[in-house]
């Protein structure tokens, strides 16, 4: 199975009713239905702006783990 997620929204993007979130691609028609709801509910849309959470919370090296 070859597939792929396009995301056209990002945490804290507004969204207004039509709006496409994200695209799914694949070559398999029987795991749509699956994947719709899975991608749906993987949103949460609100009129509060979420709070910041960043990408990268810790660096890893040599010398063990220190905060971003």
């Amino acid at each position: 199975m070859k597939a792929g997620i396009v995301l056209k929204k990002k945490v804290g993007d507004a969204v207004d009713v039509g709006d496409s979130l994200a695209i799914f691609y694949t070559d398999r028609e029987d795991v749509l239905a699956t994947a719709r709801r899975r991608i749906s509910n993987a949103f949460k849309v609100s009129s509060v702006k979420p709070e910041y959470m960043p990408i990268i919370l810790d660096i890893i090296d040599k010398n063990g783990v220190k905060k971003w």
